[in-house]
């Protein structure tokens, strides 16, 4: 499948607008990935995609919560991809209690660090990852957790931008310990 920017101004209003910094020049040449009617797997298939051609990835927030996606993270990190993730409690709760067994090897390993936080920008809304020559962006509606568009770019803008935000929130955040995998888990994270 060939990835491509799209001409659809509505994903605009899924991005980050309010977050520090962001503008929607730093994604004027982004490739879009929307969940159409015909064939709505389109952002999971780049996510996937993405993951697979780099060698490491950083973030922060709610990425495409789908087992596939989280199977993904996963076996990217047991492969030897190097991955450093600030998650919030209740995405963390729910990527553990998905596959708790995969998740802890996957986690144990030295390479990738885990880590959450219980303030995360915008956390109903997005996530940001950044991989090796693109950062993106998952956008979700903020009333219904949709998923509405997988959005990534090369410029440089936008790394600079993110790198700087993940490593704040990065920064803020603490380790895993048992009070954080006991939360419950929000029905609206319950993996699809």
């Amino acid at each position: 499948m060939r990835w491509r920017p799209r001409g659809n101004c509505d994903v605009w209003q899924w991005l980050p607008r309010e977050m520090e910094g962001f503008s929607v020049d730093l994604f004027a040449d982004a490739v879009v990935a929307y969940p159409g009617p015909g064939y709505p797997y389109e952002p999971i298939d780049r996510v996937i995609q993405l993951v697979e051609e780099s060698e490491s990835m950083y973030g922060f927030g709610a990425t495409i919560f789908k087992a596939v996606a989280n199977e993904t993270f996963c076996r990217a990190a047991l492969d030897g991809m190097e991955i450093e993730y600030v998650y919030s409690q209740a995405v963390l709760a729910a990527t553990v209690k998905w596959d708790p067994e995969l998740f802890e090897k996957a986690a144990a390993r030295d390479h990738c660090t885990v880590l959450v936080h219980d303030d995360l920008p915008d956390r109903t809304r997005c996530g940001i990852d950044i991989f090796d020559d693109r950062v993106s962006i998952c956008c979700h509606d903020t009333e219904t957790r949709a998923l509405r568009a997988w959005v990534d770019t090369e410029a440089p803008e936008a790394r600079e931008w993110a790198l700087s935000l993940f490593e704040r929130y990065r920064r803020e955040a603490r380790p895993i310990d048992e009070s954080v995998l006991n939360i419950p888990v929000p029905e609206r994270f319950t993996v699809p």
